[in-house]
């Protein structure tokens, strides 16, 4: 369940660690990731499906309780704009502008044809 077999670390308290800078493949289907971020720092999303597949990307930054679990509430969360391109690449730019927003949360969608599976991939730029 989420990602593929063998291609990344499984979810731990609602976190899913996710390397930073790294291509990690995603089994197809709807899933919700949860990665910490520095609230200070900009990231790039990537999500990219195989050719004739099919995925969206959803990105907000949000606020990480103590428990480490987030309230995608209005007041906790605030959606991130996310671009396609028409080979089905999905691209953001984040940039959390308070430093309450210490928390990605990525909600993805994807289906095809294809056994998958879809890439994402988390750049932080300037670190």
């Amino acid at each position: 369940m989420g990602l593929a077999p063998g291609c990344g670390p499984a979810a731990q308290d609602g976190v899913t660690p996710l390397p930073l800078g790294q291509d990690v493949a995603l089994a197809l289907g709807r899933q919700r990731l949860l990665l910490p971020i520095d609230s200070g720092a900009h990231y790039h999303l990537r999500l990219a499906p195989q050719p004739g597949d099919y995925a969206l990307l959803v990105a907000s930054v949000c606020t990480l309780d103590p428990h480490r679990r987030v309230d995608e509430g209005d007041s906790h969360c605030l959606d991130q704009a996310v671009t396609t391109s028409p080979d089905g690449v999905s691209e953001a730019e984040i940039a959390p502008p308070e430093k309450r927003f210490n928390a990605l949360v990525m909600r993805i969608y994807s289906e095809g044809a294809s056994p998958g599976p879809v890439t994402l991939r988390v750049d932080r730029p300037d670190g």
